[in-house]
């Protein structure tokens, strides 16, 4: 197995509907948000455990969301495998606007040379955010509103779904850089899972590199509750990764 497959395979597990050639934000307009609904329906705390194998090699994921006692939320993301380990956590607050907005970001990856430990400070009084890679010097960057992490976007698709709003376009601070992340809805479908049969909106990751498919699955029924991602590489290859069991502010997740 090459390096090329194991950071492959790192990416899809790690970003999962966030695996997507995001583009830096240009001078152009931004896309208009839809008009909020009357009143905003927050996202429920969940726990998701992922499992999949690629290329032999064995992986669980874990997706957590709980509320902090300060009320802001904590969402982690952790992945363990025998060749790599993973940790990603945000810390954010809801806007009344349903508009998540983050306060924290780390990304710690070991395994694959070469380890990276990613830590991102946002202020909102000034509009910036502060990025300090491994041990390198920090620098600030300038970000406007509604900027979110990596991390928590995913936590804004599912917001957007739960309240209706079908605009998927946000900017996320990766790097260093603004970026847009685009996505969207593309149909409903009912899957098979482990935890039975779920129905689900799929969404798409919109990108340049069209050759590459990668799909999001969230359940409908569950407050939707990332449950599937797939993708397909422009050589053929292709991966599923499943939700193997999962609990919704403490119900499990059961399909019919």
């Amino acid at each position: 197995m090459t390096l090329k497959q194991l950071r492959g395979i790192v990416l899809l597990i790690c970003l999962g509907p966030l695996v997507s050639h995001a583009q830096p934000v240009a001078d152009t307009p931004m896309v208009a948000p839809a008009e909020a609904q009357p009143v905003f329906q927050l996202p429920k705390p969940f726990k998701a455990i992922y499992k999949t194998r690629l290329y032999g090699i064995k992986l669980t994921a874990t997706r957590e969301l709980v509320q902090q006692e300060d009320g802001r939320w904590f969402l982690r993301f952790d992945i363990e495998s025998w060749v790599a380990g993973l940790k990603e956590r945000s810390q954010f607050e809801w806007g009344q606007d349903g508009k998540a907005f983050s306060h924290h970001y780390e990304f710690h990856r070991t395994g694959l040379a070469p380890d990276r430990h990613m830590v991102v400070d946002f202020n909102w009084e000034k509009y910036t955010a502060t990025n300090t890679l491994n041990k390198e010097p920090p620098w600030t960057m300038e970000i406007p509103d509604g900027t979110l992490d990596k991390l928590n976007a995913t936590m804004q698709i599912r917001a957007d779904l739960k309240n209706g709003n079908d605009t998927l376009v946000y900017s996320v601070a990766d790097g260093g850089k603004l970026k847009k992340f685009r996505f969207a809805i593309d149909r409903e479908e009912t899957i098979d899972t482990p935890v039975g049969k779920l129905e689900t909106v799929v969404v798409k990751t919109l990108r340049k590199n069209k050759k590459r498919e990668t799909y999001s699955y969230f359940a409908k029924d569950w407050d939707y509750v990332l449950v599937r991602i797939s993708q397909k590489e422009p050589n053929g290859d292709s991966a599923t990764v499943d939700i193997q069991q999962g609990w919704v502010d403490g119900e499990p997740i059961k399909g019919r």
